[in-house]
C-alpha cells in the first residue's frame, strides 16, 4: 500500500493554484505544467478537489498536460 507523503497546507495550496482554473477553483482543470513535481501537483488537486488528476507527457519536451474533474464533478454539483 503507498503511503500518502507528508505536504503541508501551504505546499498543497501553492502546487494546486498553478493549475486549478482561473475562473474558479472548482472548475476541471485541463493545463500544462514542467514535469517537476508531479507527486506534489497529483496530492494537491486530490486534496482540494476530490477528483484524480491524468498526467499526458508532451512529446520532445519538459511539459505535461495536467486534466482533472474538479471540485464540482466531483462531488456531483
Amino acid at each position: 500500500m503507498l503511503t500518502k507523503p507528508e505536504y503541508t497546507q501551504e505546499q498543497l495550496k501553492k502546487a494546486f493554484d498553478t493549475v486549478c482554473s482561473k475562473q474558479h477553483w472548482k472548475l476541471p482543470i485541463d493545463t500544462t505544467i514542467e514535469n517537476a513535481d508531479l507527486n506534489l501537483i497529483e496530492y494537491a488537486i486530490i486534496h482540494f478537489t476530490g477528483s484524480v488528476p491524468t498526467f499526458t507527457p508532451i512529446m520532445g519536451t519538459a511539459v505535461v498536460r495536467v486534466q482533472a474533474d474538479g471540485y464540482y464533478i466531483a462531488v456531483g454539483a
